[in-house]
């Protein structure tokens, strides 16, 4: 269950594409794994929800968990995530959410539902600078939709450099028909 959560919030998949990973979707030596499916109420999906396969590149703190998951279930099932009491594949994402809810309540944190490690890292990403165009293509979302839900995560202390850029790469020149840009 521990590593699912450490792929869940340091991957920004959703839950039934997590629990849809088999080991042919992970890359060991590229450091990605291919979304291409989904699980929706032990339904296996041919498709993800946005019927758009994609390549997601694993941080350090993801392909760690990739790697200790290996260790335990690869070769012994198809599927990447197993669950612990049954020792068969997930089919649905209700025991992961009902054991994401009692972790929170257990530490004293409000309820939130599961979704939400989707929510953390996309904020995550943009609070730390990263291109919101990388962004919305790991979240497999379009770039309009990212911006629409996540925009004011991004950080504008970098609001001065961004302006920056532009007065760095024109030059405005007098001559005599008037101003000339010289880019």
């Amino acid at each position: 269950m521990y590593w699912y959560f450490v792929v869940a919030f340091w991957t920004g998949c959703r839950p039934s594409e997590i629990i849809a990973l088999t080991w042919q979707d992970v890359d060991f030596l590229n450091k990605q794994i291919h979304i291409n499916k989904g699980r929706v109420n032990g339904v296996q999906q041919e498709t993800t929800k946005t019927n758009k396969a994609r390549f997601v590149d694993l941080n350090d703190f993801a392909f760690e968990a990739f790697q200790q998951l290996r260790l335990l279930t690869y070769l012994k099932y198809e599927h990447v995530f197993i669950c612990d009491e049954t020792g068969e594949e997930f089919t649905t994402q209700k025991s992961l959410s009902e054991k994401f809810v009692a972790s929170l309540k257990a530490n004293g944190i409000r309820y939130r539902p599961a979704y939400n490690t989707r929510h953390t890292y996309a904020t995550v990403c943009l609070m730390n600078g990263l291109n919101p165009v990388y962004v919305a293509s790991q979240l497999g979302h379009s770039l309009v939709m990212l911006m629409m839900r996540y925009a004011k995560w991004i950080n504008s202390d970098k609001n001065k450099e961004e302006i920056a850029k532009i007065s760095n790469s024109a030059k405005i020149v007098p001559n005599k028909k008037g101003i000339k840009l010289c880019v």
